[in-house]
Protein backbone atom coordinates (compact mmCIF):
# COMPACT_ATOMS: atom_id res chain seq x y z
CA UNK A 1 0.00 0.00 0.00
CA UNK A 2 -0.55 2.65 -1.00
CA UNK A 3 -2.48 0.76 -4.30
CA UNK A 4 -5.38 1.57 -6.37
CA UNK A 5 -7.62 -1.22 -8.64
CA UNK A 6 -9.99 0.66 -10.47
CA UNK A 7 -13.01 -0.37 -12.63
CA UNK A 8 -14.36 2.17 -14.51
CA UNK A 9 -17.38 0.54 -16.02
CA UNK A 10 -21.05 1.30 -16.96
CA UNK A 11 -23.22 0.93 -13.94
CA UNK A 12 -26.10 0.62 -15.37
CA UNK A 13 -24.77 -3.28 -16.54
CA UNK A 14 -22.32 -3.78 -13.82
CA UNK A 15 -22.52 -3.75 -9.96
CA UNK A 16 -19.25 -4.44 -8.69
CA UNK A 17 -20.24 -5.20 -5.06
CA UNK A 18 -21.76 -8.52 -6.39
CA UNK A 19 -20.05 -12.34 -7.01
CA UNK A 20 -19.67 -12.99 -10.71
CA UNK A 21 -22.66 -13.67 -13.20
CA UNK A 22 -24.95 -12.72 -15.05
CA UNK A 23 -28.25 -12.70 -13.34
CA UNK A 24 -29.83 -9.85 -11.54
CA UNK A 25 -28.76 -10.90 -8.23
CA UNK A 26 -25.39 -10.98 -9.64
CA UNK A 27 -22.24 -8.24 -10.79
CA UNK A 28 -23.31 -8.13 -15.12
CA UNK A 29 -27.38 -8.13 -15.58
CA UNK A 30 -26.30 -7.29 -19.33
CA UNK A 31 -28.69 -8.25 -22.28
CA UNK A 32 -25.39 -8.54 -24.63
CA UNK A 33 -23.58 -11.83 -24.49
CA UNK A 34 -20.57 -10.77 -25.70
CA UNK A 35 -20.82 -7.40 -23.38
CA UNK A 36 -21.67 -10.00 -20.10
CA UNK A 37 -18.45 -11.93 -21.05
CA UNK A 38 -16.56 -9.31 -21.19
CA UNK A 39 -17.83 -8.15 -17.68
CA UNK A 40 -17.53 -11.20 -15.68
CA UNK A 41 -14.20 -11.34 -16.51
CA UNK A 42 -13.13 -7.94 -15.69
CA UNK A 43 -15.11 -8.38 -12.47
CA UNK A 44 -13.79 -11.46 -11.68
CA UNK A 45 -10.16 -9.67 -11.77
CA UNK A 46 -11.53 -6.84 -9.74
CA UNK A 47 -12.22 -9.37 -7.11
CA UNK A 48 -9.01 -11.48 -7.87
CA UNK A 49 -6.86 -8.11 -6.79
CA UNK A 50 -8.78 -7.05 -4.55
CA UNK A 51 -8.23 -10.17 -2.11
CA UNK A 52 -4.58 -10.08 -3.10
CA UNK A 53 -4.37 -6.44 -1.33
CA UNK A 54 -6.46 -7.14 1.12
CA UNK A 55 -4.33 -10.30 2.46
CA UNK A 56 -1.16 -8.13 1.46
CA UNK A 57 -2.18 -5.51 3.84
CA UNK A 58 -1.94 -8.69 6.95
CA UNK A 59 -4.55 -6.77 8.96
CA UNK A 60 -3.07 -3.72 9.17
CA UNK A 61 -5.48 -1.91 6.83
CA UNK A 62 -9.05 -1.17 6.87
CA UNK A 63 -11.16 -1.64 4.11
CA UNK A 64 -13.94 0.71 3.64
CA UNK A 65 -16.91 0.09 1.11
CA UNK A 66 -18.39 3.38 0.20
CA UNK A 67 -21.99 3.27 -1.66
CA UNK A 68 -25.51 4.83 -1.75
CA UNK A 69 -28.15 5.05 0.08
CA UNK A 70 -31.74 6.49 -1.21
CA UNK A 71 -32.60 6.76 2.63
CA UNK A 72 -32.13 10.30 4.13
CA UNK A 73 -29.90 8.69 7.31
CA UNK A 74 -25.91 6.97 6.80
CA UNK A 75 -26.17 2.79 7.69
CA UNK A 76 -23.25 1.20 8.64
CA UNK A 77 -22.87 -2.27 7.27
CA UNK A 78 -21.24 -5.13 9.77
CA UNK A 79 -22.58 -7.78 8.04
CA UNK A 80 -24.85 -8.34 10.69
CA UNK A 81 -28.57 -8.70 9.58
CA UNK A 82 -31.46 -5.95 10.79
CA UNK A 83 -32.63 -9.44 12.54
CA UNK A 84 -29.74 -9.57 14.90
CA UNK A 85 -29.25 -5.80 15.60
CA UNK A 86 -32.62 -5.27 16.69
CA UNK A 87 -33.11 -8.86 18.59
CA UNK A 88 -29.79 -7.45 20.66
CA UNK A 89 -31.16 -3.73 20.47
CA UNK A 90 -34.52 -5.33 22.50
CA UNK A 91 -32.74 -7.49 25.40
CA UNK A 92 -32.18 -5.58 28.77
CA UNK A 93 -29.03 -4.80 28.36
CA UNK A 94 -29.03 -4.57 24.47
CA UNK A 95 -26.10 -7.31 24.22
CA UNK A 96 -25.36 -9.43 21.59
CA UNK A 97 -24.67 -13.17 21.60
CA UNK A 98 -21.92 -14.87 21.02
CA UNK A 99 -22.99 -16.36 17.63
CA UNK A 100 -23.55 -12.88 16.24
CA UNK A 101 -19.98 -11.90 17.12
CA UNK A 102 -18.68 -14.26 14.56
CA UNK A 103 -20.63 -12.50 11.64
CA UNK A 104 -19.24 -9.07 12.52
CA UNK A 105 -16.76 -7.82 9.46
CA UNK A 106 -14.98 -5.72 12.15
CA UNK A 107 -14.28 -8.78 14.83
CA UNK A 108 -10.73 -8.67 14.00
CA UNK A 109 -10.40 -5.28 16.10
CA UNK A 110 -13.20 -5.43 18.96
CA UNK A 111 -16.32 -6.93 20.31
CA UNK A 112 -19.34 -6.40 18.34
CA UNK A 113 -20.88 -4.48 21.09
CA UNK A 114 -17.93 -2.27 20.98
CA UNK A 115 -17.84 -2.01 17.07
CA UNK A 116 -21.31 -1.41 17.43
CA UNK A 117 -22.50 0.75 19.96
CA UNK A 118 -19.58 2.13 21.39
CA UNK A 119 -18.11 5.60 21.51
CA UNK A 120 -15.59 5.27 19.49
CA UNK A 121 -17.16 3.11 16.89
CA UNK A 122 -17.79 4.23 13.64
CA UNK A 123 -20.97 5.33 14.10
CA UNK A 124 -20.72 7.00 16.99
CA UNK A 125 -17.59 8.81 15.12
CA UNK A 126 -19.68 9.79 12.26
CA UNK A 127 -22.76 11.20 14.71
CA UNK A 128 -19.94 13.65 16.23
CA UNK A 129 -18.93 14.77 13.11
CA UNK A 130 -22.11 15.17 11.73
CA UNK A 131 -24.40 16.21 14.28
CA UNK A 132 -27.73 16.20 12.78
CA UNK A 133 -27.24 12.94 10.76
CA UNK A 134 -29.27 9.84 11.60
CA UNK A 135 -26.84 6.70 11.79
CA UNK A 136 -27.51 3.04 12.74
CA UNK A 137 -25.82 1.32 14.35
CA UNK A 138 -24.72 3.88 16.84
CA UNK A 139 -24.87 4.32 20.47
CA UNK A 140 -27.50 6.66 19.74
CA UNK A 141 -29.54 4.46 17.51
CA UNK A 142 -28.94 0.53 18.34
CA UNK A 143 -31.23 -0.74 15.44
CA UNK A 144 -33.18 -0.03 12.56
CA UNK A 145 -36.85 -1.17 14.13
CA UNK A 146 -38.43 1.93 15.31
CA UNK A 147 -40.67 -0.05 17.77
CA UNK A 148 -37.11 -1.04 19.25
CA UNK A 149 -35.07 1.62 18.94
CA UNK A 150 -36.88 5.00 18.98
CA UNK A 151 -35.66 7.53 16.55
CA UNK A 152 -35.47 5.26 13.68
CA UNK A 153 -36.79 6.71 10.26
CA UNK A 154 -37.05 3.20 8.30
CA UNK A 155 -37.37 -0.01 8.91
CA UNK A 156 -34.88 -1.50 6.23
CA UNK A 157 -31.22 -1.85 6.70
CA UNK A 158 -28.49 -3.20 4.96
CA UNK A 159 -25.57 -4.81 6.47
CA UNK A 160 -23.29 -4.60 3.67
CA UNK A 161 -22.33 -6.04 0.54
CA UNK A 162 -20.58 -9.16 -1.37
CA UNK A 163 -17.03 -7.24 -0.88
CA UNK A 164 -17.58 -6.61 2.76
CA UNK A 165 -18.66 -10.38 2.95
CA UNK A 166 -16.17 -11.90 1.20
CA UNK A 167 -13.27 -9.55 1.99
CA UNK A 168 -13.42 -9.36 6.14
CA UNK A 169 -12.20 -12.19 8.50
CA UNK A 170 -11.42 -12.71 11.99
CA UNK A 171 -7.43 -10.81 10.71
CA UNK A 172 -8.84 -8.48 7.96
CA UNK A 173 -11.35 -6.13 9.03
CA UNK A 174 -13.91 -4.13 6.75
CA UNK A 175 -16.70 -2.56 6.84
CA UNK A 176 -19.78 -0.85 4.05
CA UNK A 177 -20.94 2.45 4.35
CA UNK A 178 -24.10 3.90 3.10
CA UNK A 179 -24.50 7.71 2.41
CA UNK A 180 -27.18 9.52 2.18
CA UNK A 181 -27.79 11.34 -1.15
CA UNK A 182 -27.13 15.06 0.25
CA UNK A 183 -23.78 13.71 1.29
CA UNK A 184 -22.89 12.19 -2.10
CA UNK A 185 -23.52 15.00 -3.75
CA UNK A 186 -27.10 13.63 -5.45
CA UNK A 187 -28.27 16.20 -8.31
CA UNK A 188 -24.50 18.00 -7.85
CA UNK A 189 -21.37 17.02 -9.43
CA UNK A 190 -19.42 16.32 -6.16
CA UNK A 191 -20.44 15.51 -2.68
CA UNK A 192 -20.44 18.15 -0.39
CA UNK A 193 -17.16 19.34 0.69
CA UNK A 194 -17.71 19.24 4.25
CA UNK A 195 -19.50 15.47 4.07
CA UNK A 196 -15.77 14.37 2.85
CA UNK A 197 -14.26 16.21 5.84
CA UNK A 198 -16.53 14.44 8.18
CA UNK A 199 -16.26 11.00 6.91
CA UNK A 200 -12.63 11.33 6.57
CA UNK A 201 -12.43 12.60 10.41
CA UNK A 202 -14.58 9.74 11.70
CA UNK A 203 -12.24 7.11 9.95
CA UNK A 204 -8.88 8.37 10.94
CA UNK A 205 -10.23 9.16 14.75
CA UNK A 206 -11.41 4.81 14.35
CA UNK A 207 -7.98 3.94 12.76
CA UNK A 208 -6.06 5.77 15.59
CA UNK A 209 -8.38 4.04 18.00
CA UNK A 210 -8.03 0.38 16.44
CA UNK A 211 -4.39 0.49 14.39
CA UNK A 212 -1.07 0.62 16.42
CA UNK A 213 0.63 3.10 15.26
CA UNK A 214 -0.03 6.99 16.20
CA UNK A 215 -1.50 9.17 13.13
CA UNK A 216 0.25 12.20 13.11
CA UNK A 217 -2.30 13.80 10.58
CA UNK A 218 -4.57 16.48 11.57
CA UNK A 219 -7.84 13.99 12.13
CA UNK A 220 -10.22 16.48 11.36
CA UNK A 221 -9.36 17.61 8.27
CA UNK A 222 -6.01 16.30 6.77
CA UNK A 223 -7.87 13.32 4.87
CA UNK A 224 -8.99 14.72 1.34
CA UNK A 225 -11.08 12.46 -0.67
CA UNK A 226 -10.82 13.07 -4.71
CA UNK A 227 -14.27 11.63 -5.81
CA UNK A 228 -15.52 11.98 -9.46
CA UNK A 229 -18.71 10.63 -10.90
CA UNK A 230 -21.21 10.98 -14.14
CA UNK A 231 -24.09 9.45 -15.13
CA UNK A 232 -22.90 7.44 -17.29
CA UNK A 233 -19.65 5.48 -15.64
CA UNK A 234 -18.55 3.99 -12.00
CA UNK A 235 -15.15 3.47 -10.46
CA UNK A 236 -14.84 0.67 -7.98
CA UNK A 237 -11.27 1.36 -6.59
CA UNK A 238 -9.45 0.21 -3.53
CA UNK A 239 -7.60 3.20 -2.86
CA UNK A 240 -4.65 2.72 -0.42
CA UNK A 241 -4.28 5.65 1.40
CA UNK A 242 -2.08 5.85 4.87
CA UNK A 243 -2.80 8.40 7.75
CA UNK A 244 1.00 8.43 8.63
CA UNK A 245 1.60 5.00 9.18
CA UNK A 246 -1.49 2.92 9.20
CA UNK A 247 -3.71 2.01 5.76
CA UNK A 248 -6.74 2.54 4.63
CA UNK A 249 -8.65 0.44 1.33
CA UNK A 250 -11.70 2.06 0.24
CA UNK A 251 -13.84 0.29 -2.22
CA UNK A 252 -16.46 2.32 -4.18
CA UNK A 253 -18.87 1.81 -6.49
Amino acid sequence: LPAAIIYRVHRQGVDANRATGRDSECCCDIVDDGAAELAMRANDEYQRLLAQQVSEAKGQALLFNLHGTSKNRLEVGLELSKWRLNRAASLSPPSFSSYDEQYSSLRALGSLSEMAWGNTSLGALMSVARPDLEVVPSPELLCPDPTVCLGSSYTTYFSGGHNTKVHTNSTHPGVQFELPGDMRGVGTLAPQPEAVRQVGAALAGFLNKYFSASCEADVSYNIIADYTSTPDTSTAAIVGGSVATRSLMVAGG
